[in-house]
């Protein structure tokens, strides 16, 4: 995937995605007392690595 060949249309879902990672790894720090980038970090890479970056 090229995201310069993306539309606004094509990237939305993977910002919703994003958001929710978020969100969870937020709760799961706060509850846990993890840090959230156990979580985030793998999320991002392979989202990156998805949308070639």
């Amino acid at each position: 995937m090229n995201i310069e060949a993306m539309s606004l249309m094509e990237l939305a879902p993977f910002a919703a995605g994003l958001v929710f990672t978020g969100l969870v790894a937020g709760v799961l720090a706060g509850l846990l007392g993890v840090g959230s980038g156990i979580v985030i970090v793998p999320v991002l890479y392979h989202v990156f690595t998805l949308l070639g970056i």
